[in-house]
């Protein structure tokens, strides 16, 4: 079990008016009534919407991720371990939550009343949804300012279970279980500034489809996150959209590696022809292209810091009269120039093509 140890958790609890002021804390952590009356409405929704939007705060903050959900089952790579800022895990939030040795009562009611209105979904169920009716979805997105979708209720509307539809006759007792829940206004609300980024920034077609890694680049660059997005949450993210028809992805294998790669294409607004989401082999070639510039600049990048190496390796050897070393040193620079060669002769093919794509998409936009 882990209790409230985490010290930024801590720090931004003991910021909060309500956890330095008794009687306000006193009310907070009591338990909720039995059922909501006419007679407790307003303190019962008091606590709600307190709690609820505490926990869709901190969770936001990425200080209620108590596992490594990088290690996840979704996680196709080794991460290094970076919070969740959609997930919680409920198992002993209470304890998460506790002021000295006293621990609010009511985050069951709170969590139950999340999952049952749709704010919250477990993992798995979410994983599970199905993309809404094509045409329900594109109707529900509007243009902010010209330049991203509003989602409005894109997702909440189908998730609006009862209680007795996701857990049956008896509540479950969230504190005491390992499911992890999503929280769908949050992915909601970053779905909305990545596709407005987008939006912003893309102006070619082919720009819109991409791997993971340039996924995870272009969610970063956003702005939507704190920090670099979790594999986790690009996941999650990435489903959210799909559930949408804001993005399409497709497993395909690389056969140069043997292994898989993701083909990501994401739906624009501002870009002709583009209400399918279908992924084309070309759209496989273009990323499987942009994966290859990617690494070709990356070995550039390493060949031009040898070589400089060993440029200052032979000019030291001379210096000291170590004819023989420096001779080494220069047969081992000529080696490695050759391959930096044939590398950038690569990178510009290749960027010469993405460049004929761009011309000819402009040119067929002219026309």
């Amino acid at each position: 079990m882990q209790v409230n140890t985490d010290s930024r958790l801590a720090l931004f609890l003991e910021s909060l008016s309500e956890w330095s002021n008794y009687d306000q804390r006193s009310f907070l952590f009591a338990d909720f009534p039995f059922e909501r009356t006419q007679d407790n409405a307003v303190s019962y929704d008091s606590l709600l919407s307190f709690w609820s939007q505490l926990i869709k705060k901190t969770t936001e903050l990425g200080l209620l991720s108590v596992v490594s959900f990088n290690e996840s089952s979704l996680s196709s790579r080794n991460d290094p371990p970076l919070p969740s800022v959609f997930a919680l895990l409920p198992l002993h939030l209470n304890h998460r939550f506790m002021y000295r040795s006293t621990t609010p009562l009511g985050l069951n009611t709170v969590l139950t009343s999340m999952v049952s209105d749709g704010s919250c979904v477990p993992l798995d169920q979410f994983m599970a949804i199905s993309p809404r009716p094509l045409q329900d979805s594109f109707s529900a997105m509007k243009l902010v300012s010209g330049v991203g979708w509003a989602l409005k209720s894109l997702l909440i509307t189908p998730l609006k279970w009862s209680a007795e539809q996701l857990i049956g006759s008896s509540p479950i007792l969230w504190l005491q279980t390992n499911r992890i829940l999503i929280i769908i206004p949050l992915v909601q609300a970053a779905a909305q500034k990545v596709s407005a980024y987008l939006e912003k920034t893309v102006c070619y077609s082919i720009d819109r489809t991409m791997d993971m890694p340039s996924f995870r680049d272009l969610c970063d660059a956003s702005g939507a996150f704190p920090k670099p997005i979790s594999q986790f949450d690009a996941q999650i993210l990435l489903q959210f959209l799909k559930q949408n028809h804001m993005a399409a992805c497709e497993s395909v294998e690389n056969s140069n590696q043997d292994n898989q790669f993701l083909v990501i294409k994401m739906h624009l607004a501002n870009i002709k022809h583009n209400n399918q989401l279908n992924i084309s082999n070309i759209d496989k070639g273009i990323v499987s292209i942009m994966a290859t510039i990617k690494k070709l600049t990356l070995q550039i990048k390493e060949l031009e810091l040898k070589l400089a190496t060993f440029q200052q390796q032979a000019q030291l050897a001379l210096s000291k009269n170590l004819r023989g070393k420096a001779l080494s040193m220069i047969r081992q620079r000529k080696t490695l120039e050759k391959v930096h060669t044939q590398r950038m002769a690569s990178l510009e093919t290749l960027e010469g093509i993405m460049l004929k794509l761009r011309n000819s998409e402009s040119e067929s936009d002219a026309s």
